[in-house]
């Protein structure tokens, strides 16, 4: 589709076809811009093996009572990170493969920050889930996984890349 203004010149967009409902699309955009802006999307390593994680963090209650059920999860208090004014921070993190790659598939054609990030982490979910449980359970690791783990470190990392 084009658009065109005399004094703005023309712009072209793309119209998505989009197969919910208008409530669950506005639902959708919703938790796109909650996660690009207030989120985050990448993979730790406690131990040996990586855990994929999607969160959100914030102070305001109201702000992550919506959140929380979108990520398929509950709050949780992060007592270690508080702002200034001392205030509580809740996250409500999702670290199950399956939601993360169900959540991060419909909100992708939404997310504009941290859209790579999503991209990185649905394709080490697919990889992961296209494993054997044996290979799973030893401790198994495509060569791929590693660089998707370095690609998220890179982009997740704070202050000039």
């Amino acid at each position: 589709m084009k658009v065109s203004d005399d004094k703005m010149g023309s712009i072209e967009f793309e119209v998505m076809e989009y197969s919910k409902g208008v409530d669950e699309l506005i639902d959708t955009v919703w938790l796109a811009c909650a996660v690009d802006g207030e989120g985050y999307i990448g993979l730790e390593k406690p131990g040996t093996w990586y855990v994929p994680e999607v969160s959100v963090a914030n102070t305001s209650l109201e702000f992550m009572e919506k959140v929380a059920p979108m990520l398929k999860t509950n709050l949780i208090p992060v007592n270690w990170w508080r702002y200034r004014n001392n205030k509580l921070a809740l996250a409500a993190r999702q670290r199950s493969m399956k939601k993360i790659r169900e959540i991060l598939s419909s909100i992708l054609p939404f997310l504009i920050i941290k859209r790579r990030r999503a991209e990185l982490l649905i394709e080490y979910c697919q990889i992961r889930e296209s494993m054997t449980n044996t290979d799973r359970r030893l401790g198994v690791h495509d060569s791929r996984e590693y660089v998707i783990y370095s690609l998220l470190k890179m982009l997740n990392k704070k202050g000039r890349v």
